[in-house]
């Protein structure tokens, strides 16, 4: 069973236990990859549903408020990019049907502090909410791509780099 999985959402779960009974349950930390970090500002608060919260695929189960600067896309007229001061939300969705059970506590008094940082560590890494979901539903979210194993992550990421520096030249030629 795989330790860790990552969305295309740029998010990272790290398998941290399981639990019996009549269906095996996985209980996972759910945080931002390094690579998610670099497009939100400074955090200033993260909130979620509750604990117990039932959440089905594609809901959400924690915000990330943040406010920094913010660049545009390019202008067509000017072809020329903007930056500006903003505010933002970063919304975790359930990649599979779960419940939420608990916000990082400490996230609450310092929420842009270290706790928020290297989610893809193995050990000691920061997290945001922590989940539980039956087995099966973390099996199917592989079979169908909702989750990514960490050498098809790093697989796509590299493919997107590639199209990211196509297209930054793209906009660049008039």
């Amino acid at each position: 069973m795989r330790s860790k999985v990552f969305t295309r959402a740029q998010e990272v779960l790290r398998r941290v236990g399981t639990r019996g009974g009549e269906e095996r349950r996985v209980v996972f930390t759910m945080g931002v990859t390094e690579r998610g970090l670099e497009d939100i500002g400074e955090v200033k608060a993260v909130t979620f549903p509750g604990k117990g919260a039932e959440r089905e695929k594609g809901e959400v189960v924690a915000e990330v408020h943040w406010e920094g600067v913010v660049d545009s896309s390019a202008d067509e007229m000017y072809h020329s990019l903007f930056r500006y001061e903003g505010n933002g939300l970063r919304k975790l969705r359930a990649p599979f049907a779960c419940t939420v059970l608990e916000l990082n506590s400490k996230l609450a008094a310092n929420p842009n502090g270290p706790e928020i940082l290297d989610a893809e560590r193995e050990e000691g890494g920061g997290w945001i909410v922590q989940l539980e979901a039956r087995e099966r539903d973390l099996e199917g979210a592989l079979k169908e791509g909702d989750v990514l194993s960490e050498e098809a992550y790093e697989e796509a990421k590299e493919a997107e780099d590639q199209l990211g520096r196509q297209g930054d030249a793209g906009r660049l030629q008039y």
